[in-house]
């Protein structure tokens, strides 16, 4: 967390600001408020915390004035051996053997990292009470997975990611009992996958996912310059929370050929400024990705493909003869998949009938569960040929 004399930025629950993040909030925010910010340990920040137990953190530690005792703290019974808070839903995975021994050489049993973890985290409690004596807070709490998460537990959906409003209710109501005094601005930053309407106890602000571990995301800037200078009139924060969700598109996800999360396969796929260029000699599973998970919901999977350069005499029949531009050679299948590749969520034979006049192929999709590793998946016959611009998901 960054604290100044007058004001503090608390990155809150399973931190959604990592590294460069912090520094860059720091400088923009020093000059913003006129202030020089110094940086500080937070309670969250080896935290992955799920959002349901968020608010009793702040009522049974903070505003109860209680302490984490080490009766409270388990050691689950699987293969990372992850002390956890039950009661909160707080999961310190920082303190996994394996990363213990990588930082500090030193192998402890069991009953050593309870006490360990106890120590260390009523001593980041009494650094967060603290806070009350500094006038003006900023909790910016949100989802986990706008920064890069692959610990297994998380991607396999053993933990809650998803924020509900009642959750983000809860929160703004549990910081502001724990900080009855001075300020508490209140910023919910989320993706595109969990935008919340309607809340009024806090500002919103909508991001995509991070591409990288250093968490490089362009949309922390327009949270650092627009950054609001109080939460506490409800009837503004709901008139803004309308106005910026109305100017955002957060039900598209674009999947083109710069994007990584994006296999395909390496010898009939050329990936060239941004498409897919398709010839396949053999047939096969051609490109599939990106793996991640959708909340309920109904959407539409689309893929657009592009015409092939016309030739002399395809011209003359288009122009002659109004016949549909070429965008396929042969048959594939689109398939939309989950669980690995063990669950069909959806599909569709790829021939040039079924394109649309606009290039455009669309499966719909009705989501009923959170559900993990969705992939697109495309298939080609032996000679297909195609030219793609993108792969889409899309929220109705």
């Amino acid at each position: 967390m960054l604290i100044s004399r007058k004001t503090a930025i608390i990155p809150t629950g399973t931190s959604c600001m990592q590294g460069r993040q912090i520094e860059n909030a720091a400088t923009i925010l020093g000059k913003k408020l006129n202030t020089n910010f110094k940086s500080e340990s937070s309670f969250f920040k080896f935290i992955y915390q799920e959002p349901w137990g968020l608010p009793i953190i702040f009522d049974k530690y903070v505003r109860q004035n209680q302490e984490i005792l080490v009766e409270d703290i388990k050691i689950e019974d699987h293969y990372s051996k992850c002390p956890y808070l039950a009661p909160t839903g707080s999961w310190f995975v920082h303190h996994e053997p394996f990363n213990e021994i990588r930082e500090t050489g030193i192998i402890r049993t069991d009953e050593q990292r309870l006490i360990n973890v106890q120590e260390k985290y009523n001593y980041l409690l009494k650094k967060m009470k603290n806070l009350a004596t500094i006038p003006k807070r900023y909790f910016i709490f949100g989802n986990a997975d706008i920064d890069v998460m692959l610990w297994k537990r998380y991607t396999e959906g053993r933990i809650i990611w998803r924020f509900t409003k009642q959750n983000v209710e809860d929160t703004c109501k549990a910081i502001n009992r724990a900080f009855p005094t001075g300020e508490n601005v209140l910023i919910f930053v989320t993706n595109r996958r969990n935008v919340i309407s309607g809340l009024d106890c806090c500002y919103i602000y909508v991001l995509d996912d991070a591409d990288d571990w250093h968490g490089e995301n362009a949309g922390w800037e327009n949270v650092f310059d627009t950054l609001p200078t109080s939460t506490s009139n409800k009837s503004v924060n709901f008139s803004r929370n309308a106005q910026y969700l109305a100017t955002r598109n957060p039900h598209v996800r674009r999947l083109d050929a710069y994007n990584p999360a994006m296999q395909s396969h390496s010898t009939q796929v050329n990936r060239k400024d941004g498409h897919f260029l398709i010839s396949c000699d053999e047939g096969g599973d051609i490109i599939w990705g990106p793996y991640i998970r959708l909340s309920p919901g109904k959407y539409e999977a689309v893929i657009e493909f592009l015409p092939f350069p016309p030739t002399k005499w395809s011209k003359i029949l288009i122009w002659k003869h109004n016949v549909t531009k070429a965008h396929i050679k042969h048959s594939g299948i689109f398939k939309i998949k989950a669980d690995s590749g063990n669950k069909i969520l959806g599909e569709c034979v790829v021939t040039q009938d079924v394109v649309s006049a606009d290039g455009l192929i669309r499966v719909p999709l009705t989501i009923s569960e959170d559900t993990y590793k969705v992939e697109l998946t495309l298939f080609g016959d032996k000679g297909f040929q195609a030219h793609v611009a993108y792969f889409a998901l899309k929220a109705l």
